[in-house]
């Protein structure tokens, strides 16, 4: 990732819809050669972002930069983006060579050139040999990088995709990740993708913005993000949280009658009302419950999901409390390891508690 001037640059980018602001002042640079991604609930604002950098709409306010050039009046053909939208968007009656060289020839280029660029974009997306196939003979997977070759082969700045995995299969949207990923790294143009799925957000980007009724709340790698989101909205949204309520007291935390000391780099005035979040998965969770350490709690197991690789739980603290609880399946077991109903011990690192404004 570069860390020299940004290749795209919204300033105060406002767009209205009647009195409905659906995105609301974003300031956001993104440097050349990242692989973005714009994540959020639908109606977060996201795509209209990401058409208002594509052209298709005008924003109500504000600038739009791109290698420094101010693009927001400048016509969608005129940019120096591509989009792949989410269906695709392949000519049927085209061979998929010709669907790749579409643009290339509405641009008028020589018939050697196109040749030449085409081949090269199909080796790059592994579709060498299905030049002269249809869309229609394709697997969903092979029409997707079509689509994506068809993008590349123009040589533009910026790649835009909008959710460009939502028509796949879950086990072929996790294999096309690491291709798109793959292709973007050798290639070494600006990826923007606009996607609702935190764990493909979190898979693919160099570094995310998470969006929430038209604001960017957050902007960082995904390590960051999910280690230490910066409000309660972002902690919820991306993966799983327990949120701990409760009033500051000495140098942890009290949640009604339980004690929860937290690593603070500042303490806390005594009264102070907090939130604090801890993942599922750095919670340990013991049936005997021996040992002394921070943070223990008894509890008792009220529901459990199998995930093959992963199991999740539901324990119950206190009368009304669930916590959360995540643990990796790291050896065969003919019955579980915990069943319902039986008494348990969770515990956790200070450390592991991010404290939200």
């Amino acid at each position: 990732m570069s860390t020299g001037a940004p290749v795209i640059r919204f300033e105060g980018i406002r767009k209205s819809f009647g009195p409905v602001d659906a995105v609301a002042g974003v300031d956001l640079d993104i440097a050349e050669g990242e692989f973005f991604s714009l994540l959020g609930p639908s109606g977060c604002g996201k795509t209209t972002l990401l058409r208002m950098l594509a052209g298709l709409e005008d924003p109500s306010a504000g600038r739009i930069r791109i290698g420094g050039n101010d693009v927001t009046d400048v016509p969608p053909f005129a940019r120096p983006v591509n989009m792949m939208f989410q269906s695709y968007a392949l000519f049927p009656h085209m061979s998929v060579a010709d669907n790749v060289a579409f643009g290339l020839k509405q641009e008028g280029r020589p018939s050697a050139e196109i040749k030449t660029r085409v081949a090269e974009m199909l080796d790059l997306v592994q579709l060498g040999e299905f030049g002269k196939r249809r869309p229609h003979q394709l697997s969903g997977g092979q029409r997707q990088r079509v689509a994506l070759a068809r993008c590349l082969v123009k040589h533009p700045r910026v790649v835009l995709l909008d959710e460009p995995l939502a028509a796949l299969d879950r086990k072929l949207r996790e294999q096309t990740q690491f291709e798109l990923v793959r292709i973007q790294k050798q290639v070494g143009i600006t990826f923007v993708m606009v996607t609702h799925d935190q764990e493909e957000a979190m898979a693919m980007s160099t570094r995310i913005a998470v969006m929430n009724k038209g604001r960017v709340l957050q902007v960082g790698r995904p390590h960051d993000i999910y280690e230490y989101p910066a409000n309660r909205f972002v902690a919820d949204f991306i993966g799983e949280a327990n949120m701990f309520e409760g009033v500051a007291e000495g140098e942890g935390l009290r949640v009604a009658d339980l004690e929860c000391p937290l690593a603070l780099e500042k303490p806390l005035a005594a009264g102070t009302s907090v939130v604090v979040m801890v993942r599922p998965e750095k919670i340990a969770m013991s049936r005997d419950g021996d040992g002394a350490g921070a943070n223990r709690f008894a509890g008792e197991v009220a529901e459990i999901g199998y995930h093959g690789g992963v199991s999740s739980y539901r324990v119950r603290v206190g009368a009304e409390r669930l916590v959360r609880v995540t643990s990796a399946n790291r050896r065969h077991h003919t019955e579980p390891a915990v069943e319902r109903g039986d008494r348990v011990v969770l515990s956790w690192h200070p450390a592991n508690a991010v404290v939200l404004p």
